[in-house]
Formats: C-alpha cells, sequence, structure tokens
C-alpha cells in the first residue's frame, strides 16, 4: 500500500513538472518567435507590406497554435480565474465602447493585442507551479535569441544602418537574460554576446533599451549587495566604480566608441543622438507627445478619454509614458489611485519577496516590461508588462 502510494505521489509530481514545462514553453517560444519572425523577413529582405504582414500572420498563427495545445494544462490549473480574468477584462473594454464609442477603432486594435497575446502571457505565467523551471527556460532561450539578433546584425548594411526601434527592443530580452546570467555563474561567453547585442543596439537601435539594461544592472547589484561573499563583493564595487566613471566621463566613453565605429565604416543614430544631447532634441519628438497628453488631461480632467482614448488626439500613437496614458484614459483622480495602487503592486516583490527566483524574475520583468512604457510602447499591447504583472499579482 505504500509502495503504491509512493509511486502515485512520484507521478503526480512527473506530471506537474511536465505542465510546468510545457507551460513555461508557451511564453518562452513567444519570445523566441518574435525575434525569428523579425529576422527572417530583415534576411529575406521582405519590403511588401502584405507578404510582412502575411509572415507575421503565420509566425502568430505558430505562436497560437501553442497555446491552444497547451491550454488544458492551463485550464486544469487555474479553470475558474481563466475565465474570470477573461470576463472582467471582456466587460471593461464592452464598458468603454459604450461609454466612448468614438474610441472603438482603436479600442477594437488594442482588444486584439490584449485578449490574444497579453491575457493569455499573463494567465499562462499563473498557471506555473515552479517558477524556476521557467526562469531556467527562459536564460536558456537567449542564446537561440542572441544569436538571430547577431544574423540580423550582420546581413545589415553598417555603412548606412538604418534606425530600428522594435529589433532593439527584441535583442533587449536575450541581453537582459545573459546579464542576469553573468550575475550567478560568469562565463566569457555571455560577456561577448551582451557586449554584442549591447553593440548590435547602439548601432541600429534606440536609447531606450540601452536605460532598461543600466537600470536592470544598477537594481540587480543593489538586491545581490547585501547578500555577497568576499570575492563578489569586490566584483560589485568594481562595478559600481566603473558606472561611475563612465557616468562622469559619458562624453569622453561616447567619443571613444564613436571613433572606433567610425574607423570600421559604422554610423550609429543612438551614439549621435547621446553626444549631441544639448543640441539635438533629445527626446525625438516625445516632448509633443506629452505636451498635447498633458494639455488634454488638463481639459478634460475628471473622466478621462477611456481605454485606448489618447489615439484619438495623437493621430493614432500613444503619449510613450505609461503614466500619462493611465491618466489620460481615467482621468486625473481615478488615474492617480490605480497609479498608486500599482506602485505599490510593482515594489513589494522586489523590495520584500523572500524568494529568489520570484524576486529575480520580477527584476528581469521590471526591466523587460515596466521600464520601456516609460519611453515608448503602451500597457495594452505589451506583452513583457503583462509578464511583469503576472509576476507581482502572483508573489
Amino acid at each position: 500500500m505504500k509502495v503504491a502510494f509512493s509511486m502515485s505521489k512520484k507521478t503526480t509530481r512527473s506530471r506537474m513538472v511536465i505542465d510546468d514545462m510545457r507551460i513555461s514553453f508557451s511564453i518562452v517560444f513567444y519570445f523566441c518567435a518574435l525575434i525569428t519572425n523579425y529576422t527572417v523577413k530583415h534576411v529575406l529582405d521582405l519590403e511588401s507590406p502584405l507578404v510582412r504582414a502575411q509572415t507575421s500572420a503565420i509566425f502568430m498563427m505558430v505562436v497560437g497554435l501553442v497555446f491552444i495545445i497547451n491550454l488544458p494544462r492551463v485550464f486544469r490549473r487555474i479553470g475558474f480565474f481563466f475565465l474570470s480574468s477573461f470576463l472582467l477584462a471582456g466587460s471593461v473594454f464592452l464598458l468603454n465602447i459604450l461609454l466612448f464609442p468614438s474610441n472603438i477603432e482603436y479600442l477594437l486594435d488594442a482588444a486584439f493585442w490584449f485578449f490574444f497575446i497579453c491575457l493569455p502571457l499573463f494567465l499562462y505565467y499563473h498557471a506555473i507551479y515552479d517558477r524556476m523551471l521557467f526562469l531556467e527556460l527562459l536564460v536558456k532561450s537567449a542564446y537561440y535569441q542572441i544569436a538571430l539578433g547577431i544574423v540580423f546584425l550582420l546581413t545589415t548594411n553598417l555603412a548606412t544602418p538604418v534606425y530600428d526601434m522594435v529589433y532593439s527592443y527584441l535583442v533587449l530580452v536575450p541581453v537582459i537574460l545573459l546579464i542576469y546570467k553573468m550575475f550567478n555563474q560568469f562565463k566569457l561567453i555571455d560577456l561577448v554576446l551582451s557586449m554584442a547585442g549591447i553593440i548590435a543596439t547602439v548601432i541600429l537601435g534606440s536609447r531606450g533599451p540601452l536605460v532598461s539594461i543600466l537600470v536592470f544592472s544598477v537594481t540587480l547589484l543593489i538586491s545581490r549587495a547585501f547578500e555577497l561573499h568576499a570575492k563578489s563583493l569586490l566584483i560589485f564595487i568594481v562595478a559600481l566604480v566603473l558606472l561611475g566613471f563612465v557616468f562622469v566621463n559619458l562624453d569622453l566613453v561616447l567619443e571613444f566608441i564613436n571613433s572606433i565605429l567610425v574607423k570600421h565604416g559604422i554610423s550609429s543614430r543612438t551614439l549621435k543622438l547621446l553626444m549631441y544631447r544639448d543640441t539635438i532634441d533629445f527626446s525625438t519628438g516625445r516632448n509633443i507627445l506629452f505636451e498635447t497628453t498633458i494639455e488634454k488631461i488638463k481639459e478634460n480632467p475628471y473622466f478621462g478619454y477611456g481605454l485606448a482614448g489618447d489615439r484619438l488626439f495623437l493621430n493614432g500613437t500613444y503619449p510613450h509614458n505609461i503614466v500619462l496614458e493611465i491618466v489620460a484614459q481615467l482621468g486625473l483622480v481615478m488615474g492617480l489611485i490605480v497609479l498608486v495602487i500599482l506602485l505599490f503592486l510593482w515594489l513589494k516583490p522586489i523590495i520584500s519577496s523572500v524568494d529568489r527566483v520570484d524576486r529575480d524574475l520580477a527584476l528581469i520583468f521590471f526591466a523587460l516590461g515596466l521600464v520601456p512604457l516609460f519611453m515608448s510602447g503602451s500597457y495594452l499591447t505589451s506583452g513583457n508588462f503583462w509578464i511583469f504583472m503576472a509576476i507581482c499579482s502572483s508573489i
């Protein structure tokens, strides 16, 4: 009888591990599919908008198929929560359609991304029991993602590189993961690959990912500072000194890096913007979005413009700042209340979580999901943000 009970426990445990691995794979596969889709279109030089859209649709269907295959496992674990979340989110969107009918075009567009990408990512993370399995699989995927990022870079004309914000945020994912891995177990290959990703961002991408990398590195350093031994403490102090040196001598460092790139016939938009930030609009157009949004909030401070309502007065785009986006949509009073609640939710796992895995995942997706929304993107369509929300709410 005891043997049968023991075998039953082992079988249950084995099934739990398999389910965790497959649910985790669904989320990790999403990240791999994003950069694969983007790299394939670049390498094959697909310029037709129709062909590019069809290629993206194929990859999205494959991602959707993976999610559907693993849906029964998720539903066995969080079936009630799953249905309740879709019902609540659907009610919020329908209410906004009724209250703000002029937003319907942008609401439907946001709803597609939210219900087919963001909410499933949020719920699938909640269905994972062993988060360490997810973290390990995610870190392993960094090698595949950075490899495609390097392929993208090597198939680009570096003499006249075209600014590509999407690419830089896709490469940000493996760079953050490799930096995290180096904090736990330093390997030279991880340093080389992460530096390759940073260089690629400097050459082709925007400055936003560089901010995320810096924020992540500093917050991870701080989180580790209280649990470091002598050797690690020395590395920590050296890293802080190096960061301080770079900050104080930023202009010299930027000129040095730029001179090396120029010698090799490489031009970098991001470096030029950083070097001449006193003479060039450092926000590259964001100030106009910020000012317009603030003026609109002043015009209607109490009720806001509803979900996706900011798209109406910004000609289809968003404020590029999550604080302004939430306040513009919900109004000043409700927006500030929601932001205070979210601030508590965001900081609690980072500051007070006793579980190392939960805290590390919160730090990773704080850099990947929240920090970018202060410079680009919308919380309604950012899968990374909703994984961060899942991590915080599950803790």
